[in-house]
């Protein structure tokens, strides 16, 4: 606004200020307009920049969870390929089928090798082939049935639960007697789960020397 608006404004008005007082008064009244409007950017800033930071902790939240998945996944393959190893078909087993098999499979190596005669040379190339073959039932098979224990650690231990209706999920358990359910993000699963365990482990990063 130039001079000659400013000084028309206050001709306009009553006159109860002088022009020198008058442009003092408008002076304040830009000033005070200034500060809340920085207040205001900085208000926008500091929940911008809140925004940006939830942001980037649900992307390390996604990515973590994208990788426990994709492990799960490795060793459900490596599962299949066992089954239909073992079984000669070329189909793939739900995930109910498919822990039940491994379980039971799991179950006779371990007797298998507890009984084994051969002489040790024969022994130790089928000890070394059947403990190959345990490591991948053992990190397949950890699936515990509900039916033969649940958990007992806090409610807010993360689990792999494996739903009746062959769905793989994530899931948090609540133990109290009064309220013994499984809730993902506040929400109760409308299928019964039938098989739960620990989330594997995230294998360590090799470090160069």
């Amino acid at each position: 606004m130039s001079n000659k608006q400013l000084f028309e404004e206050w001709y306009a008005q009553d006159q109860t200020k002088t022009w020198p007082e008058w442009l003092e008064s408008k002076l304040l009244e830009a000033r005070a307009e200034l500060a809340a409007g920085n207040h205001l950017y900085a208000q926008a800033t500091d929940r911008i920049n809140d925004m940006a930071a939830e942001i980037l902790r649900a992307h390390d939240e996604l990515d973590e969870n994208q990788q426990l998945y994709d492990l799960q996944h490795t060793r459900t393959v490596e599962a299949d390929k066992l089954f239909q190893a073992a079984n000669g078909v070329d189909y793939f087993p739900d995930l109910g089928q498919l822990v039940e098999w491994l379980m039971a499979r799991y179950d006779k190596l371990r007797a298998e090798l507890a009984t084994m005669t051969a002489d040790r040379d024969s022994e130790a190339r089928w000890a070394e082939q059947y403990h190959a073959e345990l490591d991948i039932l053992k990190a397949a098979s950890a699936w515990i049935p509900v039916g033969e224990r649940l958990p007992d650690s806090p409610m807010s231990d993360d689990y792999l639960v494996i739903l009746e209706n062959g769905m793989l999920r994530q899931a948090i358990f609540w133990p109290e007697k009064s309220k013994r359910y499984w809730t993902w993000k506040g929400e109760r699963f409308t299928s019964d789960v039938a098989f739960w365990m620990l989330p594997p482990k995230k294998p360590e990063s090799e470090v160069t020397k």
